[in-house]
């Protein structure tokens, strides 16, 4: 169930970004992520890279 609700959050994420003209990279790559993120090691690296990507992003983005 966390996995659907970040995989929404992302999605959402990604109109917001899209509207306001922001990056949307982390939350697409976030989708992904989330697409893979049933699979133990895996999931868990890329949950961890894409944290770090959006908050490279929010911190850019001010």
């Amino acid at each position: 169930m966390p996995l659907v609700i970040l995989f929404v959050l992302h999605i959402v994420g990604i109109i917001i970004a899209g509207r306001e003209y922001k990056n949307r990279t982390g939350h697409i790559l976030g989708v992904i992520g989330n697409a893979l993120g049933w699979i133990p090691v895996l999931g868990w690296i890329f949950h961890l890279a894409i944290g770090i990507i959006l908050l490279v992003e929010g911190l850019s983005n001010r």
